[in-house]
C-alpha cells in the first residue's frame, strides 16, 4: 500500500540554528498543529489557546520557528510510519542566531538590524517596532546557503505589539 504523504526534500525549505542551539538548556517547544493547519519547516508559529501550533504572530503571542514541516515523516504519520503528530519549534526568547527560507522575498533588503514580524502565512517580513509584534532582528540579512537556497539570518526577539 502506497503512502499518502510526500514530504519536501530536506533542502527545499531551510531552517537552521547558526549559533546557540547546541545544548540541553536551549529553549524549544513541541506541540501538535491545529486542525487544518499545515506548514513547512522554518515558518513562524504561535500556540493557540488549545496549545496547538498556528501560523503567524500578533499581539502578545510568542513567536516560534518550526523545526519540521507538518507533513514530514517525523511529525506526521503515514502508512507504516509511526509518529506522535507533533512538531518541535525554537522559541523567540532563546539565545541563538537562526536562518530560514520562510520569509517574504518581495519585501525590502533586510539590512542588518531590521525588525521582523511574522505575517498570517508565517513568513517573516519587515516590521515596525511597537506597531507590530516583533519576533526578530536581522543579523546578516539574506544570504544564499550551500544548497543554493536564499535564507534570512536573524536573532529572535520577543517584543509584543503595543495595544495602546
Amino acid at each position: 500500500m502506497a503512502g499518502n504523504l510526500t514530504p519536501n526534500q530536506m533542502f527545499t525549505h531551510e531552517f537552521n540554528a547558526v549559533k546557540g542551539y547546541v545544548d540541553q538548556h536551549a529553549v524549544d517547544k513541541t506541540a501538535a498543529p491545529a486542525d487544518q493547519v499545515t506548514f513547512n519547516r522554518g515558518v513562524t508559529l504561535h500556540l493557540n489557546t488549545d496549545g496547538d501550533w498556528e501560523l503567524g504572530v500578533t499581539g502578545t503571542q510568542m513567536g516560534c520557528w518550526a523545526m519540521q514541516g507538518s507533513d514530514e515523516y517525523d511529525a506526521n504519520s503515514d502508512v507504516g510510519n509511526m509518529s506522535g503528530g507533533r512538531v518541535s519549534a525554537l522559541v523567540a526568547a532563546g539565545a541563538y542566531e537562526l536562518e530560514t527560507s520562510a520569509f517574504d522575498e518581495q519585501e525590502g533588503g533586510y539590512d542588518p538590524n531590521t525588525p521582523l514580524r511574522a505575517g498570517v502565512d508565517g513568513l517573516l517580513e519587515e516590521g515596525t517596532v511597537y506597531e507590530d509584534a516583533i519576533v526578530g532582528v536581522t543579523s546578516d540579512g539574506v544570504i544564499t546557503n550551500e544548497y543554493g537556497v536564499d535564507v534570512l539570518r536573524f536573532w529572535p526577539v520577543y517584543l509584543p505589539q503595543d495595544g495602546r
